[in-house]
């Protein structure tokens, strides 16, 4: 996947507007990849190429985890409060020597770092078995955005992915680059029910419409008699 440039709360403003109005056509696919066509979208209606820019080119060292980092059995307590279904045991392998991550999430670790090499960097003096922490909890915000669909983002997924998130943000990796994929998908839920209603109100004007055409219709045949 190509990496996502920075956009502004305008061209936010035209994705949320785009969702609204292709909902149900979009319904049936992950969340990265609605994400990654819409922008895409926009992208082709601009006038002129504008090159990938870099943002955020501070030294890595400068990253220190904001929080105490996660203890050993976070997992259980993950399964316990949250009941949308993100995460099994799989067997866990090296990655990158940094430490020991879920093999399911190593295909998507390795296509963002070697996107985003900070990822790594970031963890150059951190220990072992922190590091796996830490690739673990980034392996699963990735692997959720992966493999959830659209019509799954129902109140408990939304909850599930904001733990996720929260849990990945304690080991200090700049993730600007995933965070508008993440409020993406949190905003979901709420342009899901926007749609329906829409929707609802769509069914409510057609019925209107159908009964002013049936009084037409009865008054016209009156007005004839």
């Amino acid at each position: 996947m190509e990496e996502i440039s920075k956009h502004t709360i305008h061209e936010q403003d035209i994705v949320e507007k785009m969702i609204l109005s292709i909902g149900k056509k979009f319904e049936r696919i992950v969340l990265r990849g609605a994400y990654e066509d819409i922008l895409a979208l926009f992208k082709k209606l601009k006038k002129k190429e504008q090159s990938p820019q870099h943002y955020y080119q501070e030294q890595y060292d400068q990253y220190q985890p904001s929080a105490p980092p996660i203890p050993p059995d976070s997992a259980e307590l993950f399964d316990y409060y949250c009941s949308f279904e993100v995460h099994d045991c799989y067997e866990q392998v090296d990655f990158e020597g940094k430490g020991l991550v879920d093999n399911v999430y190593v295909p998507l670790l390795e296509k963002v770092c070697n996107i985003h090499p900070s990822l790594l960097e970031c963890q150059r003096k951190r220990t072992y078995k922190y590091s796996g922490w830490a690739f673990n909890a980034l392996g699963r915000v990735s692997h959720f955005l992966e493999t959830t669909k659209l019509e799954e983002m129902n109140v408990d997924a939304c909850e599930c992915l904001q733990m996720l998130w929260d849990e990945v943000q304690v080991f200090g990796f700049e993730l600007s680059w995933l965070a508008p994929q993440v409020e993406f998908a949190l905003n979901m839920e709420k342009f899901m029910r926007e749609v329906e209603k829409l929707e609802e109100e769509k069914k409510t004007i057609f019925m209107r419409i159908q009964e002013l055409r049936m009084k037409f219709k009865e008054e016209l045949y009156f007005l004839y008699i």
